[in-house]
């Protein structure tokens, strides 16, 4: 994560800051799970507001658009 390497520990959480460029390897055979969170954090300038703000309108435009087509369906 941002450099550095993170092992991860079979059986232990990980938490990880996703605005960081990563990448994640699986060299087992079995299937990676993640768990993705949105953890809401305080923004301070304007243009993060204004980003944060259209993107989570937009995500309950498409949700809300989901609906409509469930139900027509």
């Amino acid at each position: 994560m941002d450099g550095q390497r993170v092992p991860y520990a079979e059986g232990e959480g990980l938490l990880w800051d996703d605005t960081f460029p990563h990448e994640v390897l699986n060299p087992g055979p079995n299937p990676r799970l993640a768990l993705l969170l949105d953890i809401r954090r305080p923004v301070t300038r304007l243009r993060q507001k204004i980003a944060f703000r259209a993107i989570m309108r937009g995500g309950q435009l498409y949700s809300w658009i989901n609906e409509g087509r469930m139900r027509a369906a």
